[in-house]
């Protein structure tokens, strides 16, 4: 007959086993949120704006659609990997502007989306900028030309329809420098940091240039 101390023993490593199956099969089943498919409801003023997602028509605001993100890309250079969610809203009179959404590969996609399409600014864009990084003393070039060291705040020019390309390389050794992408048709936000120290996974994504014209 087996003692109480022994049944005891028996019980635990039973119940030890039952949770490490358990927990086996719900990591077997679950997914990353990446890979879930994820509502997004999307809207514009005025109504009936062409959307694109991705390079792939969807359809017409109002609209409600599914998105799944796909998997992650490994690799840095530049830290200029993963897969980003690309939103197009085409307008339908003169009197509107082509707007643009870009959420990073490692952002979640919002529940939802809403375009103006009568947010038009001026061609020529006059911005003012602070740049940082950790550690300081990056050295900043934007568009190809070097602006100075972070931390430092500068007014830049730029066309309305296009891109915009700030790096930050650093100076220590064994840091990983990093680059921002903004977008044709979206306006510079006035704080960019940059974390020199980290370069996977959670790294500023670089956008690729894409040109669109109307449908």
């Amino acid at each position: 007959m087996r003692s109480s101390s022994q049944i005891s023993s028996l019980f635990l490593i039973f119940s030890t086993f039952a949770l490490f199956l358990s927990t086996c099969k719900t990591l077997h089943s679950s997914k990353p949120w990446y890979l879930e498919p994820k509502p997004v409801q999307i809207d514009s003023e005025p109504e009936g704006v062409t959307i694109e997602i991705n390079g792939k028509i969807i359809g017409r605001t109002p609209l409600e659609t599914k998105i799944i993100r796909g998997p992650y890309l490994k690799g840095c250079d530049i830290c200029n990997w993963g897969e980003n969610l690309e939103i197009w809203a085409y307008p339908f009179s003169s009197e509107q502007c082509i707007q643009w959404r870009v959420i990073p590969f490692y952002e979640q996609t919002p529940e939802k989306i809403f375009f103006n399409m009568y947010s038009c600014p001026q061609m020529i864009l006059s911005e003012k900028i602070e740049v940082l990084s950790e550690p300081a003393g990056a050295r900043i070039e934007i568009n190809g030309i070097y602006i100075g060291e972070t931390p430092l705040t500068t007014t830049i020019f730029r066309h309305w329809k296009e891109p915009l390309k700030i790096v930050a390389y650093p100076s220590g050794a064994g840091l990983c420098p990093q680059e921002k992408y903004i977008p044709a048709y979206q306006r510079t936000p006035y704080k960019i940091f940059f974390d020199l120290r980290v370069c996977v996974p959670f790294a500023p994504q670089t956008v690729p240039e894409i040109k669109r014209t109307s449908p």
